[in-house]
Formats: C-alpha cells, sequence, structure tokens
C-alpha cells in the first residue's frame, strides 16, 4: 500500500510529546504526558484559530454498555445509545481556507460491522435499523445542506476506522461485488485521507478480538493514490492538529482544535463527559468506581488493544482539552460517537452531553475564498 499522497502535503510534525513514545514503560509514558501536555497546549494554543466548525449528526445506534463506560457502570440495560456524528472544519493553511472532514461516516454500509450484522440477525433488519437505531442525515445529504461540494473537501480523517467503509469516499481499482460492476469513482476526488500507520496495518492483520469492529473489506481495493499515511502528531493549519493517541485501537488519533470557544479534543477513547470527569458523573457506579480504583478517566474499551496506553491518552487529551464554557465541571473533549440520553435505556443518559460544536461562519465555496499571504 503506498505511503502517501502523489501531490505535496504541507503538514509540520510535532515533536513536543515524542519523549513519552521514548519511555518503555506505561506508568513513565503517563509521567511524560504529564509533564509535557501543558507546554504543549500553551504552544498550541498560540498557534491560531480555525475559521469554523459544524457538526452533524449521522445516527444513533445501540452499543454495549459494559464497553462504554468500561467496569464502572451499574445498569440494568445491556446497552446504552451513542450517537455517531461528522465534523466539518474550515481552517487556513499557508493563507489559503481548506476543509477537513472528520468521521465522514457511510452509515448505508456500517450495518456490515460483524458486531452490528449479528444484532440485525437477531432482531431482524426492521428492527434493527428502525427501532433500535434511528439515522438522522447521510454525509452526502449534510454537505448539500451547508452548501460544500465533494470536490471541496481537502482532508477526510477518521480517529479510527471501527465501523467505517471508506470505499465509496476513496473509490476503488476493481467493481464492489454487489454494489457496482466497475471502479468506484471517488466521491472526495481531491480529498486526502490522513491516518495512522499502526491502523492501516491493524485493517490489513485483524486479530480475532479486534474484527468484531472493523468492517474486513471496507479498504478492499481502495485508490491509494491520496492516502497520506503518517506516524505520530502533526499540525494541519492553524489551530488544527492530530495527534497519535493509541489505546481505543492502536492507531487511534485525536483532532485537536483551537475554536473562539475554547481547545477542543475529538476523540473516541472516550463516549462521554463522563468518561472524562468521573467523579462528576450521576451515572450509577461511576463515581464510587473511580473512588475505589483512583483512576481518573473511564475507559471507552471494546477491544481493549492497550488500557494502560488508552488510559494515558485520555489523560493528555484531558489535560490539553479547555474547560468547557457551558459546564466548568467537564472538559471540551468531543466524543465522536457521543453517549446520548433515551427512555430506551434507563440510567444510562450523560450527565452532560456536548451535543453539537458550532464556531465560526463556513464561506461557501471554500476555493472561492483566499487569505492574503
Amino acid at each position: 500500500m503506498s505511503t502517501g499522497p502523489s501531490t505535496f502535503v504541507p503538514m509540520t510534525s510535532i515533536q513536543d510529546l515524542a519523549p513519552v513514545r521514548q519511555k518503555a514503560h506505561a506508568t513513565d509514558r503517563l509521567a511524560e504526558i504529564r509533564r509535557l501536555a501543558p507546554g504543549f497546549k500553551e504552544r498550541f494554543a498560540a498557534s491560531g484559530q480555525v475559521l469554523a466548525v459544524q457538526t452533524f449528526d449521522l445516527i444513533s445506534l445501540p452499543y454495549p454498555s459494559r464497553y462504554g463506560l468500561l467496569n464502572a457502570v451499574r445498569a440494568i440495560s445491556p446497552f446504552m445509545l451513542i450517537t455517531n456524528r461528522m465534523l466539518l472544519i474550515q481552517f487556513q493553511q499557508f493563507g489559503r481556507i481548506k476543509n477537513l472532514l472528520m468521521e465522514p461516516s457511510d452509515v448505508d454500509f456500517g450495518h456490515a460491522t460483524p458486531f452490528f450484522k449479528r444484532m440485525s440477525d437477531r432482531y431482524g433488519d426492521l428492527v434493527s435499523r428502525h427501532v433500535l437505531s434511528t439515522r438522522h442525515g447521510t454525509v452526502r445529504e449534510h454537505l448539500l445542506r451547508v452548501g460544500i461540494a465533494p470536490d471541496e473537501i481537502d482532508y477526510v480523517t477518521f480517529d479510527h476506522l471501527h465501523t467505517q467503509d471508506i470505499r465509496s469516499w476513496m473509490g476503488t481499482t476493481r467493481p464492489i461485488a454487489g454494489r457496482s460492476d466497475r471502479p468506484l469513482e471517488p466521491y472526495f476526488p481531491n480529498a486526502t485521507f490522513i491516518l495512522q500507520r499502526r491502523e492501516i496495518e491493524t485493517y490489513q492483520h485483524l486479530h480475532p478480538l479486534q474484527a468484531d469492529w472493523y468492517i474486513e473489506d471496507g479498504m478492499k481495493d481502495v485508490r491509494t493514490d491520496r492516502l497520506l499515511i503518517v506516524d505520530g502528531d502533526y499540525y494541519l493549519g492553524e489551530g488544527v492538529a492530530l495527534l497519535a493517541t493509541p489505546g481505543h485501537t492502536m492507531g487511534n488519533h485525536s483532532l485537536v482544535l483551537n475554536t473562539e470557544k475554547g481547545v477542543y479534543v475529538i476523540s473516541e477513547n472516550g463516549i462521554s463527559a463522563d468518561n472524562y470527569s468521573p467523579l462528576e458523573s450521576e451515572i450509577a457506579g461511576v463515581r464510587k468506581h473511580v473512588r475505589a480504583t483512583g483512576a481518573e478517566v473511564v475507559l471507552n474499551g471494546n477491544t481493549l488493544e492497550s488500557p494502560m496506553d488508552q488510559y494515558s491518552s485520555m489523560v493528555l487529551e484531558k489535560l490539553i482539552a479547555d474547560v468547557n464554557h457551558l459546564n466548568p465541571r467537564f472538559v471540551n473533549v468531543f466524543p465522536s460517537s457521543e453517549l446520548t440520553g433515551t427512555w430506551i435505556y434507563p440510567g444510562l443518559s450523560p450527565t452532560f452531553a456536548h451535543t453539537a460544536i458550532t464556531c465560526g461562519e463556513l464561506h461557501r465555496p471554500a476555493r472561492t475564498y483566499r487569505v492574503a499571504s
């Protein structure tokens, strides 16, 4: 598989957190995070702000409660509801306005995830897709509504590739059986797809404990001419960074945004504000668990690839994020899939829900606007 796009992508490597990865032991890595995160945050906050951020609800669906708040929640319901969201970010990169999409999940094909396929087989397709889950809108519908054309998207990334089928977005080199009689043209023809090397390697070598959450053919025969495989941490533009945050998956990375409402971190290492501020949680069992264990975060743990690294990554995210301007008991770690309250799963509503990020005003179309150098 190609290691980068054919065109030059002006990204800047971040070395602030490099000493963390040089430590052999998880305890030492956590100590380095505590030492280095404040300095990185200060420098990042001085790097400029993004121009605009909007979030879009894609789908709400059931998720095992034993995973969402690992070992901490005490609830009768085996499931909780999470809402998957896409983010559109506009930012300046060397005097030009760029569009970044994070987490554009193809909800039409996400049901092929083995875990959700088994649920559909158990409860029936009608119940699984229209009773247990709610579709709010597709990537195509949301972009059309805000007036951003597919060829105006410059970058696409995912925090990790659980439940993702990205063949429609990247295009394929061969037809997809049962879907097309010819190779797919990329829906985002000008976008560079940014993924961590370890996430690509995971997809190519799935362990049985990982396979339940990856769509087996979700990257089969994708075009790689605009795939950028990265290792570590990078600035993408003013107020935008990608940080490697291994744990939930070893190829996980988090998006860091400096906005007019403070610094946000976008992640699925946790699925709620409660995961990051568990002592403030009103969900039964969470406060008791962290008081008993001394844990300062609660993991989102459906594959448990590296719980200690995930814990450290969540501490990093929490230290970088600003205090939330609406509720200072919580920080601006915005889950890309967020716990959502519903009567169907009583006792499993978040204490505080971010729900959306709306900052600035989108430029439409982005390519007709230029910022003076």
